[in-house]
């Protein structure tokens, strides 16, 4: 799934309810602070958030950290960020 260039979306929805999503891309979403409340589905493997700040900022050292421990390959403005589940 892909949600890019939503300037004005400020919040994401709940996705742990989509017991199919793989993937999912957040780019070019300035407003966006942090991921769902409830976090992913475990189907989820693949993150990637780019261009999207305050998002970027609360996956790697803020709030949503623990949200993304169990997503085997995150990327965040390009760069890998290591999980405890890649081990």
């Amino acid at each position: 799934m892909e949600i890019i260039d939503c300037e004005k979306l400020s919040c994401l929805p709940e996705m742990n309810g989509l017991v199919s999503l793989i993937r999912l891309e957040i780019a070019d979403c300035g407003l966006i602070r942090s991921l769902p409340y409830t976090g992913f589905p475990s189907s989820m493997q693949v993150l990637s958030i780019n261009r999207c700040r305050q998002l970027a900022m609360s996956c790697s050292v803020g709030t949503d950290r623990g949200k993304i421990k169990k997503i085997f390959s995150v990327w965040i403005n390009g760069c890998e960020v290591a999980t405890p589940a890649q081990h």
